[in-house]
């Protein structure tokens, strides 16, 4: 009877310790680095693949946009621009030049190095068009395919593993560090508790929607469309990275540093709760996400917006973490846009 007793107070106690433990700065920062070095090993394996597409060559529209200037010197300006830009780029890459005056097609040159060094046209300005936003790796790879084993590839890449991941990352483990962090140190500056409580809310939010936004981002489009084949090995070794980091990332907290799974989010004792909530939340958010999406991409057509409606919903998903403590929600939700997302790029 006695060692029952002592045992069961054992227990109790190390239960206390596991509650009491806190997140290090060490601990996000060895896993951050552990996925940016699988990262990085991923894009070194991939410098050796054929990368563009076949008989794909970018295309370099010059149009007419005002009759003031020698035809002439103006053609040559922008070849000289262009030959410049070539240089910079791959060298097995083709332009087509198309020039037109109104909707009238003058001439289409083919091969950069065929460009003719003279061309009479009288009194046409030209004027390079500057390239536009890099599409979504989703939607280069669905242009080329949409069959059957790419939805499905794509779908456990952005609907499973990539909620899952990134959820772990930004809400589980930074989110988390965030709240014991701040209500650790900011009362040493002074701070009264209900500032303290504000300033922490908004550190624990804003920080991690910050880093999660800014990691959506996407430049200017690439001078060539990556290949089906590079496309699919693409996003079979982020399969394979997303779930060794989030397998080792849960291995080291739980086996290494002792925590609870509880701990670091995962509490599975609330899943009908969980569920219901998301759906509902989840009804009202993607709407209202795709329709903002959509007017930014009506107002900026050239500039990639993604990341500023994602900065507002990682702030609504690290709200609910803060809410609740619990990773399933914001998993779902997190799972129910990338499916729409999907479903919509499939459809079209």
């Amino acid at each position: 009877m006695m060692n029952e007793n002592l045992t069961e107070s054992n227990t109790l106690e190390i239960q206390s310790q596991n509650t009491n433990k806190r997140l290090r700065f060490a601990d996000i920062l060895l896993i951050f680095i552990l996925y940016s070095i699988l990262t990085l090993i991923l894009q070194l394996a991939l410098i050796g693949l054929p990368r563009n597409a076949p008989n794909e060559p970018t295309t370099i529209h010059l149009t007419n946009q005002s009759i003031n200037q020698s035809a002439s010197q103006n053609i040559q300006q922008n070849i000289q621009d262009i030959r410049h830009i070539h240089q910079k780029t791959q060298s097995d890459i083709k332009f087509n030049i198309q020039i037109t005056v109104g909707e009238k097609e003058i001439t289409t040159v083919e091969n950069l190095d065929q460009t003719p060094n003279q061309i009479s046209i009288p009194q046409i300005d030209l004027k390079y068009t500057p390239p536009e936003k890099q599409p979504h790796p989703f939607v280069q790879l669905l242009k080329q395919d949409k069959s059957e084993f790419t939805i499905l590839l794509l779908f456990i890449c952005g609907v499973i593993i990539a909620p899952l991941l990134e959820e772990f990352l930004y809400r589980g483990i930074f989110t988390g560090w965030l709240i014991d962090s701040t209500k650790e140190h900011l009362p040493k500056f002074g701070f009264n508790e209900t500032t303290t409580k504000i300033l922490r809310v908004i550190i624990s939010l804003s920080v991690p929607a910050l880093l999660f936004a800014s990691l959506h981002f996407r430049g200017n489009q690439e001078q060539s469309t990556p290949s089906r084949e590079f496309l699919l090995i693409l996003f079979l070794a982020m399969i394979l990275i997303n779930s060794l980091t989030l397998t080792i990332g849960i291995f080291y907290l739980t086996q290494i540093r002792n925590f609870t799974l509880e701990k670091i989010g995962f509490q599975m004792n609330k899943y009908p709760s969980d569920i219901s909530m998301s759906i509902l939340v989840s009804i009202f958010v993607i709407p209202l996400l795709l329709i903002l999406t959509g007017i930014l991409n009506a107002i900026f057509p050239n500039l990639v917006i993604d990341p500023f409606p994602l900065f507002f919903f990682a702030i609504l998903l690290g709200g609910i973490f803060l809410i609740t403590h619990r990773l399933l929600p914001c998993i779902l939700i997190h799972a129910l846009l990338n499916f729409t997302s999907l479903v919509i790029l499939v459809l079209q």
